[in-house]
């Protein structure tokens, strides 16, 4: 009796092709996602779909167009994440900005190759690559639209935010009176970025105030432009931040 063959959707084949080109075992991938060998193999067989938050951290291990295919299938829109990185947003249902994974509602954020620190001048947010895609809960990104993540260099929020920290911040406020009392990424034509603590010091007056104490007090005056607030960071040990270019 013949049978029709059952046409397996485009994934298992996208994640077998990126284990050959990273040369490693259904075991090896299944470490790096910190899922079981079974999940891996269930997926490359068709029998079960990754999660939408699997599809993501598996376009982070691919690189050229694969890696775009891996988050279309976790519904992350590629217009959106190019705009992102260049600050051209133009997303007309709000809804396009989430992703379902695992019942819990998470949102896109690019990573840029931006070092936050003294050496960085010019638009930084139209003029950096994009690292990677991040993910967070739509709990920690008011904005989505407005979120962004670049790395700190410079040891002047330590200990509370270490060097090499990657930190997220959300530029949909820009002025002082809001942002006061808060840490906030700032940019100096001359002094380049800050990442600091924002101060009122008296009516219409604000300084910058470093968590490391080796650092003094700055004022904040009509060169500085705010980019946004610090929402949260993270510190990973294994992971250095991009060169900085000459």
């Amino acid at each position: 009796m013949n049978t029709k063959r059952r046409k397996l959707p485009p994934y298992p084949a996208l994640i077998e092709r990126l284990r050959r080109e990273l040369s490693i075992t259904q075991t090896s991938l299944a470490q790096r996602l910190k899922v079981s060998a079974m999940s891996v193999s269930r997926w490359e067989r068709g029998v079960q779909e990754p999660s939408s938050q699997m599809f993501v951290k598996l376009g982070t291990l691919a690189t050229g167009e694969m890696r775009w295919q891996f988050w279309e299938c976790a519904g992350l829109q590629r217009t959106y994440v190019e705009g992102a990185s260049k600050r051209q947003i133009v997303i007309e249902d709000p809804s396009d900005l989430h992703i379902r994974a695992d019942h819990c509602s998470i949102v896109p954020i690019p990573l840029l190759a931006a070092r936050l620190g003294a050496s960085l001048f010019g638009d930084f947010l139209g003029g950096s690559d994009l690292v990677e895609v991040l993910t967070a809960p739509s709990e920690w990104c008011p904005h989505p639209r407005n979120t962004v993540a670049a790395f700190v260099d410079g040891d002047s929020m330590e200990p509370l935010i270490r060097n090499g920290s990657v930190v997220c911040f959300d530029t949909a406020e820009k002025t002082p009176a809001a942002l006061a009392s808060h840490i906030v990424v700032a940019q100096h034509p001359q002094l380049g970025t800050k990442v600091s603590w924002l101060d009122e010091i008296g009516e219409g007056k604000y300084r910058f105030r470093s968590e490391n104490p080796k650092y003094e007090p700055m004022d904040f005056d009509g060169d500085w432009q705010l980019i946004g607030r610090l929402l949260w960071w993270t510190t990973r040990t294994d992971v250095k931040p991009p060169p900085i270019k000459e």
